[in-house]
């Protein structure tokens, strides 16, 4: 009685946590790969500035110097 109504208990415990852990790695899944994309949007993002700020640079030293 008791014992069997405590290990059915435990046993329905596990399998509740065990369902839990696979929701939270399909979560964190979910967040690393959102997490990823976004990292590759800011280095994108990135570059271009970088791209403006040298195209920019260049700009201002042929303007003021006959280098160019």
């Amino acid at each position: 009685g008791e014992m069997l109504d405590r290990i059915e208990t435990n046993i329905e415990d596990a399998v509740d946590y065990a369902e839990k852990a696979r929701q939270n790695v399909k979560d964190a899944r979910e967040l690393l790969k959102k997490a990823r994309k976004r990292k590759i949007l800011i280095c994108i993002l990135v570059a271009i500035l970088v791209l403006i700020l040298i195209i920019f640079i260049q700009s201002m030293i042929c303007h003021f110097t006959p280098i160019c």
